[in-house]
């Protein structure tokens, strides 16, 4: 006999969108056994449209909380054996939970299956789909490592036992923001884990209004509450997770003062990643005490990356930020390690300055060329200069 799977929509103040999304719902090719949404205080006629399905959906009312007080009372309800969450304003795949749920049938010790999330909006009554972002970075395999540099997935586009939402613990509801973020990484910190390469979600970009009653906020300020709430999750991540946990692949059987200083290294980006620049340079400098040898291609190949996916796109905001080039600055000159990584880092400096140049966007060339000194002196940019061009 096939699993029970139970969806849960959360939703508020999104009428417009919400038909679509439990109709996605229903027309599953492996039938969703029980949808229920929870209205989480919404003023307009959210009600009304859940009632129009009838017996169809579980409503459930309360007090507006946030989403992850919805997603706590629909848990603590739940007795389905997987649990998929969708959210209000995004659309399934057709066969989305099929393959999901099958890698699940198929394997008892399975925490958890998750897919391919595709992002759409609607431009002049048309629907046009991004293509889908890849997984993959460098040859890195485990997908917790993945998950800590960046969310490279959704709820939306995984299938969970319930058991596991148990043993995770509930969603905080201090994060008005990044909630699923937090979920997950709690979820697949001890998890056995599947990717079904196939299209599970479509996540919907627009413009509505994001958050809850206690903190909402506009589409233009997401990126910036992400990152605010972002940074509440990895306060924890760093107090909780042991050194260990954040060994990247590469570096699996160096040795063990090599490994562990590969570890080091593999947080600074992912605390790098976050902005916690603080963390990230204390990482880098102590990452030397660890282990003497010279840095290896994987670990500036590392560096390298994460200031691609940082620093220079979409934005250069930090190249103006006098602390984080003073602290890079302390990094390059603490000592070899810290030094060649700070290096590596600097590398994709200059040719976004050329491509700023090239474009004529002068200022913009002047002020990653202005941070480039203050990081490596005048001397340690000309021979980046020099390196570039030599390429």
């Amino acid at each position: 006999m096939s699993s029970s799977i139970c969806a849960i929509i959360p939703t508020y103040n999104r009428m417009h969108m919400l038909r679509e999304c439990v109709d996605s719902v229903l027309a599953q090719t492996r039938a969703i056994d029980q949808i229920m949404v929870v209205n989480d205080g919404s003023t307009d006629d959210t009600e009304a449209v859940v009632r129009s399905y009838g017996d169809r959906i579980v409503l459930i009312n309360k007090e507006n909380g946030g989403k992850a007080s919805a997603l706590n009372l629909a848990l603590a309800q739940c007795t389905s054996d997987y649990v998929w969450i969708c959210d209000d304003d995004d659309i399934a795949a057709p066969d989305g939970i099929e393959h999901l749920a099958t890698a699940l049938d198929s394997d008892d010790i399975l925490d958890c299956a998750f897919g391919i999330c595709v992002w759409f909006h609607d431009e002049n009554g048309k629907r046009i789909y991004s293509n889908p972002a890849s997984i993959a970075r460098n040859g890195e395999t485990n997908l917790k490592i993945l998950l800590l540099e960046e969310m490279l997935t959704s709820l939306n586009a995984m299938l969970v036992r319930r058991t596991s939402y148990a043993k995770a613990g509930p969603f905080r509801e201090d994060l008005i923001r990044s909630q699923d973020y937090d979920m997950l990484i709690k979820l697949m910190r001890n998890a056995k884990i599947k990717y079904v390469p196939k299209p599970v979600y479509y996540l919907r970009q627009h413009e509505g209004i994001r958050g809850a009653t206690a903190d909402a906020f506009s589409a233009k300020e997401n990126t910036r509450k992400w990152q605010e709430y972002d940074r509440k999750i990895f306060s924890w991540v760093r107090q909780e997770f042991l050194l260990e946990e954040f060994t990247p692949t590469f570096a699996l059987g160096w040795g063990h003062a090599a490994t562990k200083r590969a570890a080091m290294t593999q947080r600074a980006c992912i605390f790098a990643r976050r902005e916690m620049w603080k963390d990230a340079i204390d990482d880098f400098i102590e990452a030397e005490k660890l282990c003497s040898r010279p840095a290896t291609p994987e670990e500036l190949q590392l560096a390298e990356h994460v200031v691609v996916r940082t620093v220079l796109f979409p934005k250069t905001a930090v190249f103006t930020d006098p602390e984080w080039i003073e602290g890079m600055h302390a990094c390059f000159r603490a000592n070899r390690y810290s030094r060649s990584i700070i290096i590596a880092g600097c590398r994709p400096f200059v040719w976004r300055a050329r491509v700023m140049f090239q474009s004529g966007n002068l200022a913009g060339g002047i002020r990653i060329m202005r941070a480039l000194v203050g990081i490596l002196g005048i001397k340690g940019t000309c021979s980046r200069l020099l390196s570039s061009i030599l390429r």
